[in-house]
């Protein structure tokens, strides 16, 4: 795995490349970047997810935790072209609904804007309790049933 960051005027793109099933050392690192990156969270942040060969939905907890720690300073996190498999590990989550998903680097500013409302993380979602719904669900199994974040975010389709 490899993640490289540049900055531009109004955020900051990190690309990620690799396989991240929540087992691996890739993964270990990645969380462990997102983990010192959710620290110093300055400008909005564009997760390129085209190189990521495969992703589980243990990994996309940090995604969230990032999410959460962005949105309390009101800057969003962005997922830029995510290949099918990724794509569909968002969906089948829920977090599609909550990580705003673009398919090229044009569409960002979109993203950003106040023009694309509709694409901006929903406020009223609890990050946190969602990120460790997503945790219980992939390392114990455990289905928080129909009270929840991501039950909430999945009946809102």
């Amino acid at each position: 795995m490899t993640v490289t960051t540049t900055d531009y005027e109004s955020y900051r793109l990190v690309k990620v490349s690799g396989f991240l099933d929540g087992h691996t050392r890739e993964s270990d690192e990645l969380i462990a970047f997102i983990d010192d990156a959710s620290r110093e969270i300055e400008t909005h942040q564009v997760l390129d997810l085209s190189s990521v060969e495969y992703v589980n939905s243990s990994v996309l907890g940090s995604f969230v935790r990032f999410l959460a720690e962005a949105q309390k300073q009101d800057l969003q996190v962005v997922i830029l072209n995510p290949p099918p498999s990724v794509e569909n590990v968002l969906t089948l989550t829920g977090l599609s609904h909550v990580l705003p998903v673009v398919q090229c680097e044009a569409e960002i500013a979109d993203c950003l804007g106040a023009s694309a409302e509709h694409r901006v993380a929903d406020k009223n979602v609890n990050y946190e309790a969602l990120a460790e719904e997503i945790d219980s669900i992939v390392l114990h199994g455990e289905d928080v049933g129909g009270d929840g974040e991501l039950h909430r975010l999945l009946e809102e389709e």
